[in-house]
Parts: structure tokens; C-alpha cells; sequence
């Protein structure tokens, strides 16, 4: 099988598996989302905010990313119920906004997976595997 044919297998399988959809009018649409009981999730380069490592990913969340550049827009970060980052070290302080949906989605399937009707979750997230002062740091 071919890389580009092996590519389409797993966009296909994508888009099967995980609803999306873009909107023009982004507040109204987390609204919605809200109204239907959904937590918003934002994932921002707020360095104050909680790292997608510690903070535990509800189940059937949306998550929410905005402008490589620009970021999310103040009135769409209100609606939000968490705003999360990606620890980064080096010079900068993001990475592309593809790779950051990549680390998060995969961070949040660890935590899903994890997870048992009788498991404490808090332990699962620890990650021994970082060097000390390092924990969850994804160098840019």
C-alpha cells in the first residue's frame, strides 16, 4: 500500500470517528454545544492556564483551537469552561496548530483509555517517563 493510499485510509477513518464541523459564527456554535451539555475545552498558549497533562479531559468534550497566529478570540475563550496549553520550552512558546490538535487529541485518548468505571484517573496521569523539571514539556 502506498503512503498516499494508506494517508486516505486514515482520513477516512477519521472523519468517521470524530464529529467535527466549522462554523462562521464560533460563539453561537459553543453555545449550542454548552446548551447540549457539551464542556468546552479551549487549547490556548496561556502560560498561567493548566497543561493538557494535569487537567483531566471529560469524556465527549469539545475541544476548541482558533488562529495559528491570532489564537482564539477573547469572547469565544469566555464561553469556554477550560482553557488548557501544551508546555512548551525554547524559543517559542506554541507549536503549528495541527500539532498542537495531534499532542492534545492524543493526550485526551490516553486519559479516555485509561479509564475504568472504578479507576482514580489522578494517578493514571502521571508521567514518570519525563525527566525531573520536564514534565509533559514539548521542546520547539
Amino acid at each position: 500500500r502506498g503512503a498516499r493510499s494508506m494517508l486516505l485510509s486514515i482520513i477516512t477513518e477519521y472523519r468517521r470517528l470524530m464529529p467535527r464541523c466549522h462554523v462562521s459564527v464560533q460563539v453561537q456554535a459553543v453555545k449550542r454545544l454548552k446548551e447540549e451539555g457539551k464542556t468546552i475545552v479551549a487549547l490556548e498558549t496561556v502560560a498561567e492556564q493548566q497543561d493538557i497533562y494535569s487537567y483531566r479531559f471529560p469524556q465527549g468534550c469539545a475541544l476548541l483551537l482558533g488562529n495559528e497566529r491570532h489564537g482564539i478570540e477573547a469572547d469565544l475563550l469566555e464561553e469556554c469552561d477550560a482553557i488548557v496549553r501544551i508546555p512548551c520550552c525554547g524559543n517559542k512558546n506554541s507549536l503549528n496548530v495541527g500539532v498542537s490538535m495531534a499532542v492534545c487529541c492524543y493526550e485526551m485518548s490516553r486519559q479516555w483509555s485509561s479509564m475504568s468505571a472504578s479507576e482514580d484517573v489522578g494517578q493514571s496521569l502521571l508521567r514518570p517517563e519525563c525527566a525531573e523539571g520536564w514534565e509533559g514539556c514539548v521542546c520547539a
